[in-house]
């Protein structure tokens, strides 16, 4: 699903169409940080940034706790979706991700109207990932929330559950067979 929605919006840039919702829970377009002057101007890239690690990497540790995880592409600009490249070493910003966060990402490089782009692939994490700033946070729809640690297990918990596993067989007074009863309470 991840993959699919990363080559819809890639499809959507390439051929000139405008998305309604670009972003969603589990895509978000990035510029590398410190690459743009006030003025609008995009600086050349070097192969190493520290700002940019620095700036993606609480946006890993959301996508990794997000229910399948997600994809950051980075080098495309946010609001008009023109891409504006990134000159970073995939491998190097792999292993910064990884000291800054404790989350593995795949980087995958392409290029997107002339200009390359990169694409970090986030897994979904099976415990908890805080953020650099010790923050548990997760996507909704397009935006990193916070969230309380109860809450995150709460929604990996159910969403591991076998669907009819609350489900048992309830019998009514006289003998009848009854129905079944999800959990209802019960009046004594």
């Amino acid at each position: 699903m991840v993959r699919q929605d990363v080559e819809r919006l890639l499809w959507t840039i390439e051929h000139g169409r405008r998305l309604h919702a670009p972003e969603s829970q589990h895509v978000d377009l990035k510029e590398e940080a410190n690459r743009r002057l006030n003025n609008g101007r995009v600086l050349p890239g070097h192969s190493e940034n520290e700002e940019a690690a620095v700036y993606l990497a609480p946006e890993v540790c959301c996508m990794a706790n997000t229910p399948l995880g997600g994809a950051l592409v980075l080098g495309v600009e946010d609001g008009t979706l023109l891409p504006i490249g990134t000159e970073l070493d995939a491998d190097w910003l792999a292993e910064r991700v990884f000291v800054l966060c404790g989350v593995r990402v795949a980087v995958e490089r392409r290029y997107l109207l002339g200009h390359r782009v990169l694409i970090l692939w986030v897994p979904e994490s099976p415990t908890p990932v805080l953020g650099p700033d010790g923050k548990l946070r997760w996507r909704v729809q397009d935006s990193c929330l916070a969230v309380d640690l109860q809450t995150w297990w709460r929604a990996r918990w159910h969403a591991d559950e076998d669907p009819v596993s609350d489900v048992e067989p309830r019998h009514g007074d006289g003998g009848e067979s009854g129905g079944l009863g999800v959990g209802e309470p019960t009046s004594e």
